[in-house]
């Protein structure tokens, strides 16, 4: 055993985090005092001489507390707090403020004392603020009321949070509202005031399962601190999980500065708390904005932050573990694979192999790569909690994997199939691709050159037809002769003074028109096309045909 254990072994007793948390606080507030008097001139002495009495009685009730006798503590402390020394008196209340909220782990009637207590101290400080030092007591009251009412630094609104409580949440607020209001010249006091109303105000209506914007929007505005920032952007983002909504107009101007905060204060960019939120808000306008370029390294921040939180399981890592994996596959559709990392093979994800989550986006990614749609499905069904939240990511993967299935896994193999076989093909469980969608997919893939395989559509039989002998380039009109412009015309049915128009017609009844013009004008050798006719240019035909097609 190193000497370090064996001195936190030694420290350390049953009831250990309580006697370090007091013994911190009331170094603190011994340290302030004395560094102050030793500076100042009238704030040196309080009013009276200090009895040794006095002095001997607050020691020996401050020992039976840390003894955990709270009641006798108690009942010693009253003593001096009722004496004539205005710092012993103000020492007394403080402890006696932290002897309820002890005794309280064990007794569910001490709010209204631990209540009383504090008002007494505020009102005992106010009092005496000139004698004992306006700047010691509004410390003192500080790190009274941080003791009183912890601000929540391990736990997010959005996030699940067994520990707290909404009664314990009620509590706070009745507490925050009995020292309200703050004096004004006690700013530190005041800005820890409307912190702590803000987040149990916002913890109460999450705890109720209401909307916590309505904080935001009915209290006054708030201190612009990073803390406030912080609790605002939770608003958002609880709201974005549990709605899918997207992030208001504030939102992208809160990251912003936030960002901004982070830039200029080392403190805050070394909060693991701070950078997690700040990484998945970024997630969230990425989300909106389809930069999938820039999601995956935000999704790794969000992961190795709430690590140094020491999140072990929760639904937002395991969010941050699907988002993560889902970018990761959006990157390999890419193109971007070349110096990519098996995702799970690195060590925050390698260590989790055995749980729920990482088997189920270990499945997804492999089926994915594989081409596997029915075990994707399978993967998506297990994944369906994050599917709201993340829903840009998984619908842009489906519609990748029917692209990739298509081009590489069904062209290569048919030289002729029928759309609807394809629609088959392509179906991710109960989730079926329309023929029209099926259509846009093609004619996207052909326009912006993905399509690995030419094909030629028979859209009055429902074939497709695959080959490179369907490759056909595409020429300017100055370059055809006068014959295949002739045929080109006639194809579109432009000889004919009396061609049906395009628009009102279905997609089969006008190609069976086109064809039978088009028969029409061989059989009889027609007479080339009026002037009117000419003039019209065939590209502006073709756009219209296409966009009737796909609109069928």
């Amino acid at each position: 055993m190193s000497e370090g254990d064996a001195y936190e072994d030694f420290m350390m007793s049953d009831d250990g985090d309580i006697h370090y948390a007091e013994m911190e606080e009331d170094s603190d507030e011994m340290g302030v005092y004395e560094e102050e008097t030793s500076q100042g001139g009238e704030e040196e002495e309080p009013p009276g001489t200090p009895s040794n009495a006095t002095e001997g009685c607050y020691y020996r009730a401050k020992g039976l507390k840390e003894d955990n006798k709270f009641r006798e503590a108690i009942e010693a402390l009253e003593g001096v707090a009722a004496s004539n020394e205005p710092l012993w008196a103000f020492r007394a209340l403080k402890q006696i403020a932290k002897c309820w909220n002890f005794k309280g782990v064990r007794a569910e009637d001490y709010q209204e004392n631990v209540q009383a207590a504090l008002v007494r101290l505020l009102e005992h400080g106010l009092r005496w603020r000139q004698k004992l030092g306006a700047a010691y007591v509004e410390r003192s009251l500080v790190s009274t009321v941080h003791l009183l009412v912890p601000p929540n630094s391990q736990n997010f609104v959005f996030d699940e949070a067994p520990q707290i409580r909404l009664p314990t949440i009620e509590f706070h607020l009745r507490l925050l509202d009995a020292i309200a209001p703050v004096p004004g010249d006690f700013k530190d006091l005041c800005t820890l005031h409307v912190q702590l109303r803000l987040e149990n105000l916002i913890w109460r209506e999450r705890l109720r399962g209401a909307d916590c914007m309505s904080v935001l929007l009915e209290a006054p505005a708030p201190p612009q601190t990073a803390e406030t920032l912080m609790l605002q952007l939770q608003c958002y983002i609880y709201r974005f999980l549990r709605a899918s909504q997207p992030p208001a107009d504030q939102f992208a101007g809160l990251v912003a500065e936030l960002q901004y905060m982070a830039e200029r204060s080392l403190a805050l960019a070394q909060q693991p708390r701070a950078m997690v939120l700040l990484a998945f808000a970024q997630c969230i306008c990425d989300m909106q904005q389809q930069q999938h370029s820039s999601l995956r390294a935000h999704f790794w921040a969000c992961l190795q932050g709430l690590e140094e939180m020491g999140s072990s399981s929760s639904f937002f890592r395991n969010l941050n573990l699907c988002g993560f994996v889902l970018a990761d596959a959006l990157a390999y559709s890419a193109g971007r694979s070349s110096h990519r990392v098996d995702p799970f093979a690195l060590e925050q994800i390698r260590i989790l192999r055995d749980t729920p989550i990482v088997r189920n986006l270990q499945l997804l990614y492999e089926s994915y790569v594989a081409l596997d749609l029915p075990s994707l499905a399978r993967a998506l069904a297990q994944l369906a909690p994050f599917r709201t939240a993340l829903a840009p990511l998984f619908a842009r993967l489906c519609d990748l994997a029917r692209q990739r299935k298509l081009w590489e896994a069904v062209a290569p193999l048919h030289s002729c199939i029928a759309l609807a076989d394809i629609q088959r093909l392509l179906c991710i469980g109960a989730s079926r691709l329309s023929r029209d969608r099926l259509l846009t997919l093609m004619m996207q893939g052909a326009m912006a050159s993905t399509a690995r395989v030419p094909f030629r559509l028979d859209l009055t039989c429902d074939y497709v037809y695959f080959g490179h002998e369907h490759r056909v380039p595409l020429l300017s009109p100055s370059a055809r002769t006068a014959a295949s412009l002739r045929h080109y015309a006639d194809d579109l049915g432009l000889s004919n003074a009396h061609a049906r128009p395009f628009q009102g017609s279905s997609a089969l009844q006008l190609m069976d028109c086109l064809n039978e013009q088009r028969n029409r004008a061989t059989a009889g050798d027609s007479d080339v096309a009026p002037a009117a006719y000419r003039a019209r240019q065939p590209l502006a035909a073709y756009r219209t045909l296409a966009a009737l097609i796909l609109d069928e």
